[in-house]
């Protein structure tokens, strides 16, 4: 027995020796030497998410990539549509920019663009090789009721060109924030938008006659 636990404690003196493990006490730090430098580990504070694309307030934002270049469109304090593009995803609300159309333009049959301009988007027509822009904005005066759904067009091809103001795409629909979508399949074209009914605010969706009337 005793030949058993001597050659437990040889080899298990060899394997430490193998591994450079010693069994002797640590040895006590010297009294001059710096004490070890501690890592400081990352503190998340808790906060508010910062826009990486656009410091200001900029409800509905719209953005498409065409030919090498971001455009972005959004509710500009609901006076204006502004159009932006850039090269760079997070300058597009920071580089060029265009003025469409504001507040106090005409819009024909003597009225003027009021307010509540919003959630504007801009869609190609391979119908007319035109892009559209449509928002929704007051067409009389403060009046919630006379928010309208309209549209302007593109002078060519350019999406960054001029544009003109082609009309409302119903002259009697209250509604607000339209969208549309071209089925190819079909070759119709569908505009999605909420309005109001006697059951509140609801979404709808019509074919549309051709890419300015609804």
């Amino acid at each position: 027995m005793k030949e058993v636990f001597r050659t437990l404690l040889t080899t298990l003196a060899g394997l430490l020796a193998v591994t450079g493990v010693s069994c002797a006490p640590a040895a006590e730090p010297s009294e001059s030497a710096a004490p070890a430098e501690k890592t400081a580990k990352p503190v998340t504070e808790p906060g508010t998410f910062m826009n990486p694309i656009s410091a200001e307030s900029r409800p509905d934002p719209f953005i498409m990539y065409y030919d090498g270049y971001y455009y972005a469109l959004a509710t500009e304090s609901g006076v204006r549509i502004r159009l932006h593009r850039s090269k760079k995803l997070a300058n597009v609300f920071e580089d060029e920019y265009k003025d469409l159309i504001q507040t106090g333009d005409d819009i024909g049959g003597g009225k003027t663009l009021c307010i509540n301009v919003w959630a504007p988007e801009i869609h190609f027509s391979a119908e007319t090789n035109r892009w559209y822009i449509y928002s929704c904005a007051n067409t009389d005066g403060f009046d919630f009721g006379s928010m309208r759904v309209f549209c302007l067009e593109s002078a060519s091809a350019d999406p960054f060109g001029d544009y003109t103001y082609k009309g409302l795409l119903d002259g009697y629909l209250q509604a607000i924030d339209l969208t549309v979508f071209h089925d190819d399949e079909s070759g119709e074209t569908y505009a999605c938008y909420s309005c109001f009914n006697t059951h509140g605010q609801v979404l709808k969706i019509g074919v549309m006659e051709n890419p300015y009337t609804l």
